[in-house]
């Protein structure tokens, strides 16, 4: 009798249904294009405007090619100007409201390139602009050398190694993060180099080079980036004049083209970077 009686009243009031409107305010769900949150996060800035970095940090939310797509639009539009700001270090690129800014820069301003690589930006004049070029030592150590459109090189090490309580796989999230911030801050990677290493010294070595190897062409064709394995010996042959030179040749070979690497990793991603600039990786020489 209890059960029945608990049964009746229970089916005896149902719960009334609302609808999604009710439940969710409409000023939750207003929808505001890409666009026009990109140019209020730029309004914000002030005068002094936003860094093109800044605007991406904001809009993660985003696609990479929807972002990218929307800051030509306003910037064709006259709704916003970008200014290449010179620094210290690498050129930052500033975005500015229209009204405080008359100098912009078209991101899309391209001319086919001369050879089957990247397309080359061109500058006012007509003078072609070389792509970015990212040049890889892979390991777990990894060298790496970047050269901007405007010719400046920088240059150091990146490690990866998992932290004590973290899983193997965290090696190669990093990675690929690290390629994404590598490829946003230097404007737009043109095309990839990287040491290609045929022989190694273990099972081990020869398992990690594998991984990052895969990961770094996979994200490459992911985001349309020509790219190119080097041997080892074709890097040692041209920064040092032997293709079987030791670390100590070629950090010495580095160092006289006015560099400073600070070990072997980093001296190796140098004279690759040499070496595709001297044969015109990309284009232009």
């Amino acid at each position: 009798m209890k059960l029945k009686s608990i049964r009746c009243s229970a089916t005896a009031a149902e719960p009334p249904l609302i609808s999604a409107e009710e439940m969710i305010p409409a000023s939750l769900t207003a929808h505001q294009p890409l666009e026009g949150c990109i140019e209020a996060i730029i309004a914000r800035g002030g005068g002094a405007g936003v860094t093109k970095s800044e605007v991406i940090r904001r809009t993660q939310f985003a696609d990479r090619r929807h972002r990218n797509k929307a800051l030509v639009a306003l910037i064709r539009a006259g709704r916003i100007v970008a200014i290449k700001q010179p620094t210290a270090t690498k050129p930052t690129i500033v975005l500015r409201s229209a009204a405080n800014c008359d100098r912009a820069v078209d991101p899309e301003a391209m001319v086919p390139s001369p050879v089957n690589g990247p397309p080359i930006e061109a500058l006012a004049g007509g003078r072609p602009m070389p792509p970015v070029i990212l040049a890889l030592d892979l390991g777990q150590r990894t060298g790496w050398a970047v050269r901007s459109r405007d010719g400046a090189i920088a240059s150091g090490v990146q490690e990866f190694r998992p932290g004590r309580f973290e899983g193997g796989g965290m090696i190669w999230l990093r990675f690929r993060a690290w390629l994404q911030e590598v490829d946003e801050t230097a404007g737009g990677v043109g095309v990839v180099v990287f040491e290609e290493v045929r022989r190694h010294l273990g099972t081990s070595a020869g398992h990690i080079y594998g991984g990052y190897l895969a990961h770094l062409t996979a994200w490459a064709e992911a985001n349309k980036i020509p790219y190119q394995g080097v041997p080892v010996g074709t890097i040692k042959r041209h920064i040092a004049g032997k293709g079987n030179a030791d670390k100590a040749a070629v950090i010495a070979a580095v160092r006289r083209l006015g560099f400073s690497p600070c070990d072997d990793n980093e001296a190796d991603a140098l004279a690759l970077l040499d070496w595709a600039i001297v044969h015109g990786i990309g284009g232009v020489r």
